[in-house]
């Protein structure tokens, strides 16, 4: 109950700011991210008390209009994760981030117009990394959640297109990367290893 409570309280806060959120529930991992009612797309901040928070596991962004056209670059690798973030504290003023329940890194950027999700495969120390898109019709758990906290809740997410933020994230550190096609194992197995088939199906670079 205390947890709900904390859920139900963040809401409103999310509310205040023009955020629409939506209740999660765990997936087979044990984290919470999926959210539990399938209307999500449609919510807005004035849905965020109208939620069943007593059964909810987590607190998830609805991303795009909804919520101001937030957007967010989800970094899935631990890696990749710790990089970034290396880089982005070097910076006089890193952006809003979150560290995720598995140890991976969200970032958030507001965009102009909201666009639509996209999977990237990246390039890093000779493997490659699931980097999302998260935009229109998407969620991004989010503190309290579980396992997610900001980094410095007072940073400001980048502005600018969500491709083109990532673009310039790559450019600027050398990194390669290109659109995930639509089987490959990094979209099916977002959270566990590859397999060795799914290694020799891989393209080489």
């Amino acid at each position: 109950m205390h947890e709900a409570n904390d859920l139900r309280l963040a809401a409103g806060i999310y509310r205040d700011r023009r955020i629409a959120v939506c209740a999660l529930r765990r997936d087979e991992d044990g984290i919470a991210k999926v959210p539990v009612s399938d209307f999500y797309p449609r919510f807005r901040p004035g849905d965020n008390f109208g939620q069943d928070w007593s059964r909810a596991d987590g607190l998830g962004i609805v991303l795009g209009k909804p919520s101001g056209n937030l957007a967010v670059i989800d970094v899935d690798d631990i890696g990749l994760s710790e990089y970034l973030l290396q880089c982005f504290r070097s910076e006089s003023t890193p952006p809003l981030m979150v560290a995720t329940a598995r140890g991976r890194l969200h970032i958030y950027c507001v965009e102009p117009s909201p666009s639509r999700p996209l999977d990237l495969e990246v390039r890093y120390q000779s493997r490659r990394c699931l980097v999302q898109l998260l935009a229109t019709a998407c969620v991004a758990a989010a503190p309290p959640t579980p396992g997610y906290t900001w980094i410095d809740a007072k940073a400001e997410p980048y502005y600018g297109t969500v491709g083109a933020v990532w673009n310039r994230i790559a450019k600027e550190l050398g990194l390669y990367y290109r659109e995930a096609r639509p089987f490959s194992f990094l979209r099916r197995e977002r959270s566990r290893g590859p397999t060795t088939a799914q290694l020799r199906e891989a393209r080489p670079w």
